[in-house]
């Protein structure tokens, strides 16, 4: 999958790093449906990023599981409209952004397979700065 973004972002000018220290990687789960909470973040990262976007994602081990942050410096999101971000149908405003497509349900969805894993998400944002979610499951 992540090639695959690579390739993605490559082609509109923009990087995709990994940058892995994790070395416990094993977690009991649903294959379809990680792969799913992941690719929705990175396309996220690459929705809501310039042109030539930047996003990193890191891998370390934390508290007896694993840790993947997938950080961009795209529009961010607003400090009022975080607390809500993981709710169904919201969508954040984009300013003069119109041609983002989506329902609303993408981190809804994800909020809930990392629920359904025992991990949590978290995220850390700034308007104008970018932002990084924090997925956090339990190793096996």
């Amino acid at each position: 999958m992540i090639a695959k973004f690579q390739l993605r972002i490559k082609k509109k000018g923009g990087h995709l790093t990994l940058q892995s220290s994790a070395d416990k990687t094993v977690v009991l789960g649903d294959q379809v449906h990680l792969s799913n909470l992941f690719y929705n973040l990175l396309d996220n990262a690459d929705k809501y990023s310039p042109a030539h976007a930047e996003i990193v994602i890191t891998t370390k081990n934390h508290e007896a599981g694993i840790e993947v942050s997938i950080a961009d410096k795209g529009i961010g999101i607003r400090k009022e409209d975080q607390p809500m971000i993981f709710e169904k149908f919201f969508r954040a405003p984009t300013g003069n952004q119109h041609d983002i497509k989506g329902f609303g349900m993408g981190l809804a969805y994800v909020k809930e397979i990392v629920k359904a894993h025992g991990g949590t998400v978290t995220l850390s944002s700034e308007e104008h700065q970018g932002s990084c979610f924090n997925v956090w499951l339990q190793n096996c």
